[in-house]
C-alpha cells in the first residue's frame, strides 16, 4: 500500500498519483472532497492517470 501526502494546499494531483504508481499497483483510491478544508481533487485526472498505470480508479 502507497499512501500520498497532500501538497502544501491540501490536494493530491494526478502527477503525485502517477510518481507514485507502481508495477503491482492495482487500485487508486482517492477523497473527492475534504469536508474540512473545502478542497476538491481532480479525480478525473487522477482515473486518467490510473487506467493509464492499468490501476482501476475507485
Amino acid at each position: 500500500m502507497t499512501y500520498l501526502d497532500p501538497d502544501d494546499r491540501g490536494l493530491t494531483t494526478p502527477e503525485m498519483v502517477q510518481a507514485a504508481l507502481r508495477e503491482d499497483t492495482i487500485l487508486v483510491s482517492v477523497m473527492h472532497a475534504n469536508n474540512e478544508i473545502g478542497v476538491v481533487n481532480d479525480v478525473a485526472g487522477i482515473g486518467e492517470k490510473a487506467r493509464r498505470g492499468r490501476a482501476a480508479p475507485c
